[in-house]
């Protein structure tokens, strides 16, 4: 007659491989939330910028224009038409239009 072997050693190997499993997530979880801290902490002391190459100050680019004005002109441009043909913004003044700007990839 056969003897059964013990479950209590095969019961033992699969606590310890638990064990471990459960250390290895916490490792896991443990640096993933130390990345994302100090993640944090570079944007929020950094300003968010990614490296700025130009050797423009600050209060230079904060006063650069960022676009037109409600309420003024649009700048002027031309184009050429489809009849070959140049037509420009200043052409229709006073007339309302849509331009629709899209690209073909």
């Amino acid at each position: 007659m056969a003897r059964k072997k013990s479950t209590r050693s095969s019961n033992k190997k699969r606590t310890k491989r638990r064990r471990a499993n459960a250390q290895r997530s916490g490792l896991f979880w443990g640096f993933g939330i130390l990345a994302a801290i100090v993640g944090v902490l570079f944007f929020a002391f950094s300003g968010g910028r990614s490296g700025s190459t130009t050797n423009q100050s600050e209060a230079e680019v904060v006063d650069l224009p960022v676009g037109p004005q409600i309420g003024s002109l649009a700048p002027d441009f031309s184009l050429n038409t489809a009849r070959g043909s140049k037509a420009g913004l200043s052409d229709f003044r006073g007339k309302p239009i849509a331009i629709m700007f899209f690209h073909s990839w």
